[in-house]
């Protein structure tokens, strides 16, 4: 009966009997049918959003990944490309130099906080290599930044010379090559004491090492007269010295073996 039913509504369609009916049906229905569409059509679009969203964002978590890999790659280039020059100019010294080097990484320095601690840095050479107390401690370009206080077999500790306890025997690259005791203060400061009154010194002179010192070469730089403190009842006048090497940013050390 199903089937005959079926077939009867398919004939009178195709023969349009029953057009009229199906007009009126198809009228009822469009509203609801496009209802529907609207809908579904609706919810299509949503999940199109949502999922173009969840897109994004993975986008946006995959672009800041690349980004932080790619800034760490960044930073190990340039800390490689800084260590190059380094070790470039320190092969550079070492050719004219007629001491021997010892190259030494700094493994430590003192704690920021305490300027005493701060003015002293650990390298990785130590007794085994060579090293003894009272040898200078150059930058690399050669620059006088220190020299050894203490040695352990594998390390050994620099005292820099803003340190209070680094007396350095210096001259003054003046016509009168004036001799003084460079000394340092509070880990922040250097200062050349014992420098004669009626001695002309000048800001901008270079200071370098005396080669009084037994361990300690002449005409190492050290640096340059940034002030000068003189009082006309006093038998001695004093400078402010200002390093010609960064102190603070220190990655390879080298010890001078005379």
């Amino acid at each position: 009966m199903f089937i005959a039913v079926i077939s009867l509504l398919i004939f009178f369609h195709f023969t349009r009997i029953i057009s009229p009916v199906e007009k009126v049906i198809f009228g009822m229905m469009n509203p609801i049918m496009q209802g529907f569409y609207s809908f579904s059509s609706n919810i299509n679009t949503k999940y199109n959003k949502n999922n173009t969203q969840s897109n994004d964002v993975n986008e946006l978590e995959l672009l800041k990944i690349k980004n932080e890999q790619l800034n760490v790659e960044n930073a190990r280039l340039k800390s490689l490309e800084e260590e190059n020059n380094i070790l470039h100019q320190l092969l550079k010294f070492e050719k004219t130099s007629k001491n021997k080097l010892i190259l030494g990484n700094v493994i430590s320095r003192g704690d920021l906080l305490t300027q005493k601690e701060n003015s002293e840095l650990l390298i990785d050479k130590g007794s085994k290599d060579g090293v003894r107390p009272g040898l200078a401690a150059v930058s690399s370009q050669g620059n006088l930044i220190g020299k050894v206080s203490e040695v352990q077999e594998n390390i050994s500790k620099i005292q820099l010379v803003s340190n209070e306890h680094c007396k350095i025997a210096a001259s003054i690259q003046n016509k009168d090559k004036t001799l003084g005791i460079l000394e340092g203060e509070l880990g922040l400061t250097i200062r050349m004491n014992f420098i004669p009154i009626n001695v002309k010194i000048n800001r901008g002179d270079t200071v370098i090492t005396s080669g009084l010192e037994k361990d300690i070469p002449r005409s190492l730089i050290i640096g340059r007269i940034s002030e000068i403190t003189a009082e006309s009842t006093d038998l001695w006048q004093s400078a402010m010295i200002e390093p010609i090497s960064d102190l603070n940013n220190l990655i390879f050390v080298s010890i001078l073996i005379p």
